[in-house]
This record gives C-alpha cells, structure tokens and sequence, in this order.
C-alpha cells in the first residue's frame, strides 16, 4: 500500500489567493456558480487522491479535518452571499465534502470486509491445502484428456514421481503400461460422457514405486465448471492393499477352521456312534445276564427231562407199571411246563432286545407305549440294578401312546440312568430312582431323578457340553448327558432341564411332544432318520 511523505496542501484554483490561501470574490461580492463548481471540483479530485493513495482510515480523518479547515477559510460575507444562512446545511461544498466523506467511510467499510474475506478465503486455502498434501489418501484432478492438472504428493509419488510438478500434464499413458493405462483411459472417459460419479470402486493397480500389484478403493466424480459443464474429473483414491491381504488371509484361515469344524464333526458324529454303541452294548450285557436264568433252567428240565425219558423207556421194556405211567406223566408235564415257561422268558428277552436294537440303531419312528418300551429297558437293566443295590419305582400310565422315536428316547432314559449309578451313587449302597410320566394332550412330561449325591452348582451350566466329564480319564466320555440334549432338542422336538445341588439328588425334566417333528423336518436334522411303519 502506499504512503503519503509529505504534508498535504489543498490544491488552489486560479480564483485562490497564493498567500492567504483566501477566494477573491468577484464583482459585485457574490460567490458565482464557477467558483463554485471550481471548488467542488477540487473536493473531488481530493477525495481520488485519497481513494487512489489507498490511505489508512486515520490519515484519511486528518485529512478531512484539513479540507474542512481549508474550506472554512472562505470569506463568511461569499460564504453568505449564496442565499442560505451559516450553518443551514446548503454549502454545496460542505455538503460535497459530507458526502464524500459518507462515501470513504463505507468505502473503509468495504475494504475492512474484503480483507476479513480475504483472510478467512487465505485461511481454508491453507487448511485445505494442509489436509490435501498431509491426508493418507491420493487426490487429484484431471482434464477432459485424461491429463492431471492437480495432485498431491501421495498421487505423485505412487506414479514414480519426484514431485507433483513431474505429474502435471501427464496422462496415465506416461507412467503404466499401455494395456492398463488404455483401460484406466476408457473408464474415465465412460465417466466423462455419462458424468456420472464412480463410487467406492474396488482395483487393482500397479505401485509404481515397487511395481508390485496394490489394491485401490478409487472415487471419481465429473469436474464442472460455474455453467455445469463438465471441465474434467476428480478422483480419490484409498489404498486397501493390506485390507486385501487381511481379507484373503481371512478367507483361507475361514477355509481351514471349516475343514477343522468338518474333521470335529466327523469324531464327534463316530463318538456319538460309539456312545450309542456303548449304550446298545450295556443292554447287551443286562440282556445276557438275564438270559442266563431262563436258558440255565430250560437245559436243567430239558436234562432231567431226559433222564425220565430214558428211565420210562427202560421200564417199559421190563414191563410198565400203571403208577410208573402216571409218574412220568406227571414230571414230563411239570418239566414241560417249566421249559415252556423259561424258554417262553427267554423269548421275550430277545424280542424286547430285537426290538431296541432296531430303535438304537435305525431310530425308526413309529406309534408305541411308552410303559412298554419303559419296562423293556428296564427289564434288559434289571442285572445293572441288582448288582449296584438300586431301587426304580416307576409310575406311566399304561395307556400312554406316542408318534415318536423309541429308540432315541430310550437312549435318553438309559444314558439318565447311568448317570445316575455312575455319579450320583458312587461310593454308596444303593439308591433309588424314579420314572414319573404325566401328559396333557399334546405333551409328554417324563421326570427321572435319583436320591443320590447331586451335582454342584459350578458344573450345572456345563453339564450338557459336549465332552465335559468330572470322569475324564476313568471311562468317561462327556457325551452322554450332550446326546440326551441333542435328542430331546432335536429329534424328539422338546427340552431337557436338570435341578439339583449337592446332597439332595438329581432330578430331569424331559418336555416333548406326543408326536414328533415331522419326518421330514426330523430327516434334515438328522439323517440317519428311518421312516417306520404307522
């Protein structure tokens, strides 16, 4: 800006005196109007000087008092000699000077804005200046040739440039190989003519630093101009490289837990096989043990059955007596009767275990009694329960039916009742345990508790997870009461809960329904599932 350094003096009219720096009027003692104009024309050209000196405000006050001064030093009677009285405001140069002076005060006003403007526009050019060349990300814009006519230094040094100076001009033709510079060109160019933005656009580029492949999430818009016309673009690119890494990395470790997940369900699938072998091979065992009696008894009678036969043929040979008739009638019908009788038992036993196994292994759904399937397994345990001293009372209507699974849900009654023995009765003598069932019309509630030693409230939450066992290492697999909640969840289409604490027993609650989840439903979740008849 520039500086008055001099004084100022009020440029004088030829009408001015040079000394005194008064007007002279003129004949007859009036003020003419060319002296009037003479003056107000040197006002004006006062207040250009000022405008085009672009002086501080202050100096420009003290300037205004000088004019002021100078103009007051007219005569008072040429002053007076216009028509209007001192002081009524109709001096045409007080009033010049007035509004001269109105019109530097606003000019003063515009230029104090201007500056703030300017300054507030300085300042957000910094600022964005700052975050374009500090941001992590790479900006820049482009002419309808597809050359870069801005960028910051993310932009340049990604190209292989020293500086961003080095890009201006350039095209992408200058820096990739022509196949992929020609594809970059044909997709801006696509974006040019539709001028619609590209958003959040997932690519693969070449860092031309390392000239490795990178991974780019790129943004461009279309670059329009104050009419709407579209001048060029702007793009911003996000590097994602280690984004892509994370996400294939990701996916492959995805790939191995799945194979894992595959393998565990494949063991767990053969220990749930094994856990219901084992089951089928505990009512193998009590099925064997009872059979010994019945088949025991039958070989004896059938042995003394041939005594008697041999002995009565020999009589009849030396002659037979009509008592000797009437004896071996007798003992052979008793001996008949007797065989009948266990052989009939032993029968039963096999048929009960036929019936079970095919339950077991096929878990075939079919209409049954629930007494009757209940007592057949009881029936197969009875050994289990004399050997360990257990006392079972049972209590099922007889009248109770089911369409469910019976194989499946004597699992359940077999694996609670050796939980039982195995847990809640070890280091004691006997014990009891009771089966209640009660039903409303479409649900089947079946209780199974013991008086036993019970479980503690930290294992509670824990003992329906798979391979949670307090036996780990002495037999136990963990799987036993995790099969009767898979059972009773899945298949059998229920519940299963448990309440107990240390001293005072175990008692389950199994809910299902009276007629399973449809086949097909129990199909997809289990496919082992056989269709049986009814």
């Amino acid at each position: 800006m520039r500086k008055i350094a001099h004084s100022y003096s009020p440029v004088r009219t030829p009408e001015m005196n040079g000394q005194s720096g008064a007007i002279t009027p003129k004949t007859g003692g009036a003020l003419t109007p060319e002296i009037d104009k003479g003056r107000q024309s040197q006002v004006n050209q006062f207040t250009l000087r000022l405008i085009d000196h672009q002086l501080p405000l202050d100096q420009w006050s003290v300037i205004l008092m000088m004019e002021k001064k100078d103009v007051d030093s007219f005569p008072a009677q040429a002053r007076s000699t216009t028509g209007a009285a001192a002081g009524d405001g109709a001096d045409p140069l007080q009033r010049a000077l007035q509004e001269n002076a109105s019109l530097l005060a606003r000019l003063a006003t515009e230029e104090r804005l201007r500056k703030e403007a300017e300054g507030k526009l300085s300042f957000e050019r910094l600022l964005l200046h700052t975050l374009v060349e500090h941001c992590p990300f790479r900006i820049y814009a482009k002419d309808m040739q597809s050359r870069f006519i801005f960028g910051n230094m993310e932009v340049a040094h990604f190209m292989g440039a020293e500086s961003v100076a080095q890009l201006l001009g350039k095209t992408d033709f200058d820096f990739y190989p022509p196949a992929l510079a020609a594809a970059y060109y044909a997709d801006e160019q696509a974006l040019l003519q539709s001028v619609q933005p590209l958003i959040e656009h997932e690519e693969p580029v070449i860092d031309l630093r390392n000239g490795e492949q990178a991974w780019i999430l790129t943004t461009k818009a279309p670059l329009q101009d104050q009419d709407g016309k579209t001048i060029g673009l702007l793009g911003l690119n996000v590097n994602i490289t280690e984004r892509k890494c994370m996400e294939r990395e990701l996916v492959q470790r995805n790939g191995e837990l799945t194979e894992l997940n595959r393998t565990l369900s494949h063991a767990k699938m053969q220990l749930i096989q094994s856990e219901k072998l084992a089951a089928l091979g505990y009512l193998v065992a009590g099925v064997a043990h009872e059979l010994n009696t019945p088949l025991g008894n039958s070989v004896l009678v059938a042995s003394v059955l041939a005594d008697q036969t041999y002995q009565f043929a020999s009589s009849y040979q030396t002659g037979l007596t009509r008592k000797a008739l009437e004896d071996f009638i007798e003992k052979t019908t008793e001996a008949s009767a007797i065989l009948a009788r266990n052989l009939q038992r032993a029968a039963n036993l096999v048929s009960s275990f036929k019936q079970i196994a095919v339950d077991q292994t096929s878990v075939q759904r079919r209409e049954f009694s629930l007494a009757n399937t209940i007592n057949e397994i009881l029936a197969t345990l009875a050994p289990v329960f004399r050997k360990s001293g257990v006392t079972v009372n049972i209590a099922i209507p007889p009248d109770l039916k089911m369409d469910s699974f019976p194989g499946p849900l004597g699992q359940i009654l077999v694996n609670l009742i050796n939980n039982a023995i195995v847990h809640g009765f070890e280091g004691r003598d006997g014990g009891t345990l009771t089966i209640v069932a009660e039903s409303n019309e479409d649900w089947l509630a079946l209780r199974v508790g013991d008086d036993g030693a019970g479980i503690p409230a930290a294992n509670l939450p824990r003992i329906f997870d798979p391979f949670f066992t307090t036996k780990l290492g002495v037999g136990g697999s963990g799987l036993g009461l995790s099969i009767v909640h898979n059972i009773a969840t899945g298949l059998l289409g229920g519940d299963v809960a448990v309440n107990s604490s240390p001293g005072t027993g175990t008692h389950f609650m199994l809910r299902i329904p009276l007629s399973a989840p449809s086949r097909a439903s129990a199909a997809k979740d289990h496919p082992d599932v056989v269709d049986g008849p009814g």
